[in-house]
This record gives structure tokens, C-alpha cells and sequence, in this order.
């Protein structure tokens, strides 16, 4: 039998969500760096959904997306989540979404924390990137404020399972290094280091880490060029996957043409992604550039 206390949270609780659920739906998109928050942009207006767009000042904000002066927006900082909190408070927010590139060395930079962040910071049992996001997550809900899935915004953004440009991997050592790269890249993703590895005849060349996708292909490329004579003039496989527990509310792996032109540059010549996991900004565009570079890419 319940107690009086019990029945009183209970009915408290109801209150709570019966308030909640009558408030209108008001969108904060949290921008960071690349293409990913226009397009949310441009889908919430598309819809006519209610949104304020919190630009995270540690990323450089899309140019498109910065020039349109339709957009209320606000500045926020990594370190001042007391801030944010006020401005979500504030502006009635009900639902956010989280999207853009944020580059992790600044939390070991130029970010300073206030009291909450640090607390945040503190309480995280690790600093690895879920383990973080948990913690601000629960303090949202504390706020009644639901985090959408990073999908939800951002249709078309993904590739069907198969080979999508004109190249094949029709080279028996490149198609080992596909499964190989593949199922190294979900293991790393499932100790949340980093979702990208970059193999070559089942070595792995590199992993990525804090330093981003980019980063870690311009290791490998590196390592490909000391080779010397044992490079070919293209080789080497690039595996991008989502974690074995992706939280679909945040950090889906993403790519871009400027991964492409990475690859290119570092003389590697396949890509190989998760297709429900892997974000690709304007499919279209990414794969007439990939043929335009006579590379292959892969979703599986």
C-alpha cells in the first residue's frame, strides 16, 4: 500500500506532466561546427516548428547558416552551462537537439568552467564523450526537456547499404581490409575512443582519438608515404561506424567532402560507413565528388 508521502509525489509528478505536456513545443538546436545545423534549420522552418538556434561559440558556425538573419539565435559556451540553463529556462524550451562538429580539445584549452560545468565535470566518472553528454542530460530532464535524436532533423542524411560510386573494391586485399577495418572501427567505437579506423593489408595504420576524423586519415596518410615503394598509388581502407550503444541523441558519426579531400590528399582510397549510423551531409554532392576523386565508398 502506498504511503501518503508516495501518494503525494505521485500526485505532484502528474501535475508536473500534465503542465509539460500542454506547454507548446519550442525547438533549441545547439549548434556546433559544418553543415548539419542548417540543415536542421532549414527542416524545423520547413515544418513550422518553433526554434532557437544556441550557437556554441567554441565551433565556428556554418556561413549560410550565420548570415541568415530570419533565425533568432543565442551564444552559448561549453563552460557556461548556468547560462545556458537560463536562456532554455527562458525561452520556454521544450525539446533540443544537439548537431554540428565540436572539437574536444577545447574542453582542454580555452574553456572555462563555471560552477555547474565543473560540477558536471566532476560528477562524470571518466571524460569520455558519453559519459559527459549523460551528465547534462540528466540535468535537462530535471528541466522536463527532452533531447531528440539527431536523426529527426536531418532527413536524406544517410546512404542505403551498398557500393555508391562508380569504383569498386574489386581488389581481394582491399576487400579484406573493408571487413577488417569495419569490425576494428565498432570495436574502438564500443570503448568510446573514437569511431574511425584506418587499415591497410589488416594493419592498422591509425585510430582515431580526441583529434578528429580528419586528423587521424592525415596519420595514416603519413604512415602510407614513409612506406616508400610499398604504397601503391592509392590504398588503404578509411571504416567509419557508430558505437555498439549509439546513443541516437548524439555524436552519430558524420562525414563530408572535406573527409573526402582528406582521404584524396593522404593518398587513401576507400571509405567504408555504417549506413544507419553514419550521417552524410548532401548524399548527392558526397558521392559525385567521391567518383570525381576516383574514390570508393561503401555503406553497410
Amino acid at each position: 500500500m502506498a504511503s501518503k508521502l508516495q501518494l503525494i509525489c505521485q500526485i505532484a509528478f502528474a501535475g508536473l506532466r500534465a503542465r509539460l505536456s500542454r506547454r507548446p513545443t519550442r525547438l533549441a538546436i545547439l549548434a556546433g561546427a559544418g553543415e548539419l545545423p542548417r540543415i536542421a534549420a532549414e527542416t524545423a522552418r520547413a515544418r513550422g516548428l518553433q526554434f532557437i538556434l544556441y550557437h556554441i561559440t567554441e565551433a565556428d558556425l556554418d556561413q549560410q547558416l550565420n548570415a541568415d538573419q530570419q533565425i533568432i539565435r543565442r551564444s552559448i559556451s561549453l563552460g557556461n552551462i548556468g547560462q545556458t540553463l537560463q536562456y532554455l529556462q527562458q525561452d520556454k524550451i521544450t525539446e533540443v537537439i544537439l548537431l554540428g562538429k565540436i572539437e574536444k580539445q577545447r574542453l582542454l584549452q580555452d574553456v572555462e568552467r563555471d560552477k555547474l560545468a565543473n560540477e558536471i565535470y566532476d560528477k562524470a566518472a571518466d571524460r569520455r564523450d558519453d559519459t559527459l553528454f549523460l551528465q547534462f542530460a540528466a540535468v535537462l530532464a530535471t528541466m522536463g526537456i527532452k533531447i531528440l535524436r539527431q536523426k529527426e532533423l536531418l532527413p536524406g542524411c544517410f546512404l542505403k547499404p551498398g557500393i555508391h560510386t562508380r569504383k569498386k573494391p574489386d581488389d581481394k586485399v582491399l576487400v579484406g581490409d573493408i571487413e577488417f577495418g569495419y569490425e576494428l572501427s565498432r570495436k574502438v567505437g564500443s570503448l568510446d575512443i573514437g569511431q574511425t579506423a584506418v587499415v591497410f593489408e589488416k594493419m592498422v595504420l591509425a585510430v582515431e582519438a580526441i583529434e578528429g576524423t580528419d586528423a587521424a586519415i592525415r596519420r595514416a596518410g603519413a604512415i602510407m608515404r614513409a612506406a616508400g615503394s610499398r604504397q601503391r598509388a592509392a590504398a588503404g581502407c578509411v571504416c567509419k561506424t557508430g558505437k555498439a550503444s549509439q546513443d541516437p541523441r548524439f555524436d552519430l558519426p558524420a562525414v563530408g567532402l572535406r573527409t573526402l579531400e582528406t582521404m584524396a590528399e593522404s593518398g587513401l582510397q576507400c571509405l567504408v560507413l555504417e549506413a544507419a549510423q553514419t550521417l552524410v551531409v548532401n548524399p548527392a554532392a558526397f558521392i559525385a565528388r567521391a567518383d570525381e576523386l576516383n574514390l570508393i565508398v561503401v555503406a553497410r
